[in-house]
């Protein structure tokens, strides 16, 4: 049976560690001393090791559990964990001793050949006795450091090298032996593994922290956008007004044109502050049950006088088996209202106008009201970012208006969507759940 075929979902780690080590094991019990449990215990050790190292996902803790969990299972003195840089240097990521402290200086502590040699070759090494190793017994830093008992073992994953992992024993001479070094090397794969997940995973929230931080600024400077329309606008009407004023006072026409335009602008003034603060509250919703064929009749009695002065024809589909929903009856009605303005402002030049709105049960959970004018459409460009605050057009409103419907459709576990109608004219559907979850 193959890998594959044994783990399905074959790229889990977990399932792979299981397949290797079972097929490392079978071949310890084929080559090893049957009177010996050593090698048993060890694989037993590993499973368990290999299962929680896969399971972390920070780079810094898979290379301190790794390099702790190579010196209690295979009783090694010291162990670092290194990298190859492109210019041939070695950087070291972990070194430690087996009391659990630090090595200090491990580019003093370590033969670099037997490093750069697993690095090269992406195989692992085993040196019994260093200084009587025709590889590495004339290098300087075995003699050097009198090494005796070495391996190590390259860290890969996907074919890509991450590092190396090296274990020395300066005591005693041939401290590990080829099956040791084979289950270093099982181990080896899977700290690869781990750490490339551990790398992929800190890189997408790196990823995400960036794109956090410009959709933040991207706000910001919408919010800077709305505030420079919604309020620099009226204070600089203002103040060219009062500044006439001073010098034409006596002018009564004037006077009163001031009069009728401050209070105005002012109000204009306190709606943008108010919606910038609207938007930003979290206040709790206080659900209780609704019909809401009547919220919808409510809110348009609201918009009676824009209704007659605009000339706007209503024309009402409400479904007679609507249910009721529990949700926040003020909140909503604040929704309805919202769009029912911007429908009557689309329509302001329309030479058609036509407000139609319906009312139905959506499927066995929700309810549906729909909002449709005969006005000019939402651009295409507009569509997908059309309840995104502070963003302002003729369909859209001004502010944060649709953003609040949204916020609050949401809160009560419903939606809203806005299209184009074929015809001409924009259509706002939303969608409430009974229990207003």
């Amino acid at each position: 049976m193959t890998e594959k075929e044994a783990t399905p979902g074959g790229d889990d780690p977990l399932r792979r560690a299981r397949v290797q080590l079972h097929a490392t094991e079978q071949a310890l019990r084929r080559s090893a001393d049957p009177a010996t449990s050593t090698h048993d215990d060890r694989l037993a050790d590993l499973l368990q090791v290999i299962e929680q190292i896969n399971a972390e996902l920070d780079v810094e803790r898979v290379l301190a559990m790794a390099a702790e969990q190579v010196i209690d299972i295979f009783e090694a003195e010291r162990v670092f964990i290194a990298d190859l840089l492109p210019d041939r240097q070695i950087r070291f990521r972990a070194a430690v001793t087996f009391k659990g402290r630090p090595v200090p200086n491990p580019q003093n502590e370590v033969s670099h050949a037997v490093v750069r040699d697993v690095a090269d070759n992406r195989r692992p090494v085993l040196v019994e006795n260093a200084t009587r190793d025709p590889r590495f017994a004339e290098v300087s830093s075995v003699i050097n450091l009198q090494l005796h008992s070495v391996m190590a073992a390259p860290l890969t994953a996907r074919g890509e090298l991450l590092g190396v992992v090296y274990a020395d024993n300066r005591l005693v001479t041939g401290a590990f032996s080829p099956h040791t070094l084979d289950l270093l090397g099982v181990f080896a794969n899977h700290i690869g593994i781990a750490l490339r997940n551990a790398q992929l995973f800190n890189d997408l929230n790196e990823a995400r922290a960036e794109l956090a931080l410009a959709e933040r600024l991207r706000a910001i400077g919408e919010v800077a956008a709305f505030i420079a329309h919604e309020v620099k606008n009226p204070l600089g009407s203002i103040q060219i007004m009062l500044g006439a004023l001073q010098d034409r006072w006596q002018e009564p026409d004037l006077r009163a044109k001031v009069f009728e335009m401050v209070p105005r602008e002012i109000h204009r003034l306190n709606g943008a502050v108010s919606q910038i603060l609207e938007y930003a509250r979290q206040t709790p919703l206080l659900k209780v049950p609704l019909k809401v064929c009547k919220l919808v009749q409510a809110a348009l009695d609201t918009l009676a006088p824009e209704v007659r002065e605009q000339a706007v024809e209503v024309r009402t589909d409400f479904a007679e088996d609507v249910p009721t929903v529990f949700a926040d009856g003020e909140r909503i009605r604040e929704v309805l209202v919202n769009l029912l303005k911007n429908a009557l402002e689309a329509m302001a030049a329309a030479p058609r106008r036509e407000l139609r709105l319906a009312v139905r049960r959506r499927g066995a959970g929700h309810v549906e009201v729909i909002v449709e004018d005969t006005g000019p459409g939402i651009p295409e460009a507009d569509l997908e970012r059309i309840f995104e605050p502070f963003r302002t057009g003729k369909q859209i409103g001004s502010g944060v208006g649709l953003a609040l419907c949204q916020k609050v459709v949401r809160e009560h576990g419903g939606r809203i969507t806005a299209e184009n109608v074929p015809d001409g004219g924009a259509r706002f559907r939303v969608s409430l759940p009974l229990s207003g979850a």
